[in-house]
C-alpha cells in the first residue's frame, strides 16, 4: 500500500513539473519577440519601453532562471498581471471558477446517472455498450462546446465589452 500511494505521488509531482515547465516556456514557442506581439498594437511603445518590459517580465533572463521565477510567483499566489488591462489573473480564474465547478459537477452527475443506473439495466445488449460510451464522453462534449464556443470567440460564447454595440 505504502510502495503504490509513494508511486502516485511521485506521477503526481513529475506531471506537476511537466505541466509547469510546459506553461513556463509556451511563450518561447511564439515565433517573433513575445513583447512585441504583446505590444503590437501600442504604437507608441519606443525600443527603450520594450526592453525596460522584458526586463520586468524577465525575458531578458536565462530560460532556467525565467522558470525559478515562474515557480517562485506561483508558489506565492502572484500569477501575473493581463496584458490587455493589468487585471490580476488569479482574481480573474477564481471568478470564473464557481462557473467551472458547476460544469464539472453536472458532468459528473450525468456520469453518474447514465454510467450507474441505465448500463446496468441494459446489461449485454446494444444500450450497454451505447450507454458506457456516452456516460463518459458526454462530459467531454459538454467542455468542447466551451472551448470551441468560448475560447474561440465565437459569437455566441465571447463576452462583448460594454461600450460595444450589439449587431443586428
Amino acid at each position: 500500500m505504502l510502495k503504490y500511494l509513494v508511486k502516485r505521488i511521485a506521477v503526481a509531482l513529475f506531471t506537476v513539473w511537466v505541466t509547469t515547465v510546459a506553461v513556463s516556456m509556451l511563450i518561447h514557442v511564439v515565433p517573433g519577440d513575445p513583447v512585441r506581439i504583446m505590444y503590437a498594437q501600442s504604437q507608441g511603445t519606443t525600443p527603450q519601453q520594450l526592453e525596460q518590459i522584458r526586463h520586468r517580465l524577465g525575458l531578458d533572463r536565462p530560460l532556467v532562471v525565467q522558470y525559478g521565477m515562474y515557480v517562485n510567483r506561483l508558489v506565492h499566489g502572484d500569477w501575473g498581471t493581463t496584458i490587455r488591462g493589468e487585471q490580476p489573473v488569479l482574481g480573474l480564474l477564481l471568478g470564473r471558477f464557481p462557473n467551472t465547478l458547476l460544469l464539472a459537477a453536472s458532468s459528473l452527475l450525468i456520469m453518474a446517472i447514465v454510467g450507474g443506473a441505465v448500463i446496468p439495466l441494459a446489461q449485454g445488449a446494444i444500450a450497454d455498450a451505447i450507454g458506457v460510451h456516452h456516460a463518459f464522453l458526454l462530459p467531454l462534449a459538454c467542455y468542447a462546446y466551451i472551448v470551441f464556443y468560448g475560447v474561440r470567440g465565437s459569437r455566441a460564447g465571447r463576452a462583448r465589452p460594454e461600450n460595444e454595440e450589439s449587431e443586428p
